[in-house]
């Protein structure tokens, strides 16, 4: 039934939309009568019957009902709140549902406008695209075809089980759950950041093509906010974007140039050129086609984006891209159309937009601006064809031709050496748009700039000598991004205090001139600090270091040593594997002895799937810190290994496993039997092993009594000579009140010992035991230290504040120019 009402409301919601798009193109619409205000209501409607749908989802996860296929394949009954949440945008169909939505509502602004013939057809062009995306959601069949993928399917629709053959209206009893590796607080809000991002660039799209359409040019000033918006929370989820990767994957960084990263960081740097177009629009009206242009590609390139991370195409490229579910004709329909439609409104309509060429003279602050648009779109460009690559290859076998273009090899050098300076050229031309700008007197504007690039010259003279860097291309690097920070810092203290909002692009650039130097020094500077000499023919595994259990090694300037396995509970506590039971229900484990303050026998839940690996850091005999890298039993993707960091203003200890036992087998080298009365001694390879005490009890931890089962508990210490420690271990007999024998083992986990009682002679005292050893814990390890790392971070933060002072400012002067 919940289905059914999600699948009628998702299809209404498409049938009003389209209606509504009729509607606003009609020419009555903007008539001052009772139909020009129809469609507006069909909006409201439609955005309504949007959150039934999202309400009925929602309520289909969070209430665990397994028979509906996304719930099962992508919610469990152990996931806490926020994951359960998270779910709702995990799978395809729920993301296009959150997408969507959120179009919705950031649409509901363009409602409040004069229904005029441009603001109708901004409208009908703003419900249009919301109709295409939508029937990616819709899951109906037309005319032998399926239009997108219901979020609503039941389990038996979805998948062909055998069981429902038998049992039709089987349920199962838990689902697969939200993949592990997501399981973090960024899934919680990285992915609506970059929905809200996605959304917040249709209306400016909207409103060229609408006032394109009604042959109207008056729409920058009402746009110029919302680019701004739109880049600030990119910015904003680019950054949670790079930190989510950089603290839970292993391939030592923030940035992989994967291409689901890239469909995202290319539509960000045109966003950012279409906004620097429309400053200098505020100046000069002869940039209105490019802006016009651009602002059409911009939003093509969201679509296509979503095209490449959504279609499957990318599967072999990517490694978080989504499987093909069916969308691939359609998403391939949606971008051609877009395309090819802009293209075309742009050839009829050319002539009707207002030209001019823009004054080509050094001396002018939107002649620079320009260039560095130039530059922008020139480094999305170099992105864009390169990650392209899989589609030209099947567009060859559309033809018939096999063109099969490699992607980089080396992805991370290959997009870098060019983006790198890509970003430099453009804060250095901005800057001096800026200077133009802000000084307009020629010598006291060398002045400035002689002093800024003295500074930054001698900054980066003494780091480079100082630091002993080895690339004169990195004292380039260092030499543009001090003038950028310097430059645009004498133009914030020439800004008088009360116009400080002024500021926002200064501070945008100096932050992403921060940022450069993070990635310089944390990349180039690296410094691997697990090194194992012997490895001369093998330089990866030179790099790690074998680390056995309770032993300390040198690595850097730290002393380290491997304190063993640890499971995290939901209380975020460290327990140590070896002291909790597993119990029959999943993530539920009892306490074998005492534990801080946990008792014996005591519950608690923790992630089976994650095991962590404590790292205890010291020097000079004085502990420092603690780190927890973690592998990751992941049903979808295997073994997984996530860092642990350090992090420090000077930068980041990053630390990931690269080897370790496996955890599923136990590798007993060698198997003993031997018998002692209590308080006896025995040598067992090496292992004084003591029969302290047999305890008759019936209460044992993880084991069931009845009324008149007995049972002996048998305490064992073992003295570890070489940890200098002692293991104390209760291997059970239990003898039932039917005769039954019930034995129960106990084991240790470093050293490797399991101990099972094998009989009792109760005449003579004599209590007999099997041994077992295995090998020690141990786990390799690879540490790097990342200096200046936070330098990525602080710079991104400030390219989205001056953002944030931007679309302030652009309000602030509107309100103005109104007054």
């Amino acid at each position: 039934m919940l289905g059914q009402i999600g699948h009628i409301a998702l299809l209404a919601s498409f049938i009003i939309s389209l209606c509504s798009v009729v509607m606003f193109f009609c020419p009555k619409s903007s008539e001052g009568v009772a139909f020009a205000k129809l469609p507006r209501i069909f909006y409201i409607l439609h955005t309504c019957l949007l959150f039934i749908a999202a309400i009925v989802l929602f309520t289909i996860i969070f209430g665990q009902k397994f028979e509906y296929h996304y719930a099962w394949a992508h919610s469990s009954k152990a996931l806490p709140l926020e994951y359960i949440i998270a779910c709702f945008w995990e799978g395809q169909e729920g993301s296009f549902l959150t997408w969507v939505i959120l179009n919705s509502i950031v649409g509901l602004f363009l409602l409040s406008r004069k229904a005029d013939r441009s603001s109708n057809f901004t409208l009908g062009v703003f419900m249009l695209i919301q109709t295409i995306m939508i029937s990616m959601s819709l899951g109906v069949e037309l005319f032998g075809f399926e239009i997108g993928a219901s979020p609503f399917d039941l389990l038996k629709e979805r998948i062909n089980l055998p069981i429902f053959t038998t049992q039709p209206n089987y349920i199962p009893a838990d689902g697969n759950g939200l993949n592990p590796l997501l399981q973090n607080y960024w899934m919680v809000i990285h992915p609506p950041t970059i929905f809200l991002g996605f959304a917040l660039t249709l209306i400016p799209f909207s409103l060229a093509t609408g006032h394109l359409l009604a042959n109207s040019h008056n729409w920058i000033k009402q746009a110029t906010p919302w680019v701004l918006t739109s880049c600030l929370v990119l910015s904003a989820g680019i950054v949670m974007g790079a930190y989510w990767a950089y603290e839970t994957l292993n391939f030592g960084g923030y940035w992989n140039w994967d291409p689901v990263e890239n469909a995202v960081y290319v539509p960000w740097l045109m966003w950012i050129a279409v906004a620097h177009l429309m400053v200098i629009f505020r100046k000069n009206k002869k940039v209105l086609r490019t802006i016009y242009g651009l602002t059409f590609f911009s939003y093509t390139l969201i679509i296509y984006s979503t095209f490449l991370t959504r279609s499957g195409i990318l599967g072999d490229s990517s490694v978080h891209s989504f499987t093909d579910s069916g969308l691939f004709a359609q998403l391939t329909f949606f971008v051609v159309t877009l395309f090819v439609g802009v293209f075309v409104l742009m050839i009829f309509k050319w002539k009707t937009i207002p030209s001019g060429m823009l004054e080509e003279k050094p001396a002018n602050t939107e002649f620079w601006i320009f260039i560095g648009v130039i530059i922008l779109s020139l480094a999305s460009f170099q992105v864009l064809l390169s990650t392209s690559v899989p589609v030209f290859n099947s567009l060859g076998r559309l033809f018939s031709r096999n063109f099969n273009i490699a992607p980089p090899s080396d992805a991370l050098d290959y997009y870098t050496k060019f983006q790198y300076y890509f970003a430099l050229l453009f804060c250095l031309l901005s800057i001096v748009a800026q200077y133009i700008f802000w000084f307009h007197n020629p010598k006291t504007r060398f002045k400035k700039l002689i002093w800024s690039s003295s500074v930054a010259l001698s900054l980066s003279s003494f780091i480079y000598f100082s630091a002993d860097l080895d690339n004169i291309r990195y004292f380039i690097l260092l030499a543009c991004t001090f003038f950028t920070i310097t430059s645009a810092s004498q133009i914030i203290f020439h800004i008088p205090r009360q116009k400080l909002v002024l500021s926002g692009g200064s501070i945008s650039h100096i932050g992403m001139a921060i940022s450069i130097i993070g990635i310089l020094f944390s990349s180039a500077y690296a410094t691997i600090i697990s090194k194992t000499d012997g490895f001369e023919d093998s330089a990866e595994a030179s790099r790690n270091k074998l680390f056995m259990r309770n032993k300390s090694y040198t690595m850097g300037s730290y002393d380290v040593s491997y304190k063993g396995q640890m499971l995290l509970s939901s209380n975020g506590e460290y327990i140590p594997k070896e002291l909790l039971y597993p119990t029959l229900k999943p993530g539920r484990y009892l306490f074998k002895n005492e534990y801080e303050i946990h008792s014996k026998g005591d519950t608690i839940h923790c992630t089976p799937h994650n095991i962590f690996y404590k790292l205890d850091y010291e020097t000079k005999g004085a502990s420092l810190f603690s780190l927890y890298p973690r592998i990751q039993m992941n049903p979808k993707m295997g073994v997984m290994a996530s860092p642990a960091i350090r992090n420090s203003m000077a930068g980041d200890i990053y630390t990931h496993v690269s080897n370790f036992p496996n955890p599923g087998t136990d590798e007993w080298i060698s198997i003993d039997t031997f018998s002692l009365r209590i308080g006896e001694t025995d040598t067992i390879h090496g292992f004084p092993i003591t029969l302290a005490r047999a305890d008759k009890t019936k209460k044992a931890t993880g084991i069931y009594f009845e009324d008149d089962d007995l049972a002996l508990d048998n305490t064992l210490i073992i003295d570890d000579q070489w940890a200098n420690k002692t293991i104390e271990l209760h291997p059970i007999y239990q003898l039932k009140s039917t005769g039954a024998i019930r034995i129960y083992p106990d084991q240790y986990s470093d050293p490797k010992i399991k101990v099972t009682i094998e009989s009792i002679d109760t005449k003579a005292g004599i209590h007999t035991f099997k041994i077992a050893f295995g090998k020690r814990d141990w786990v390799v390890l690879k540490s790097i230290e990342k200096p200046l790392i936070g330098l990525v971070w602080i710079g991104g933060i400030l390219v989205t504040l001056g953002f944030g002072l931007s679309i302030f400012k652009t309000r602030i002067t509107d309100k103005t120019e109104r007054a």
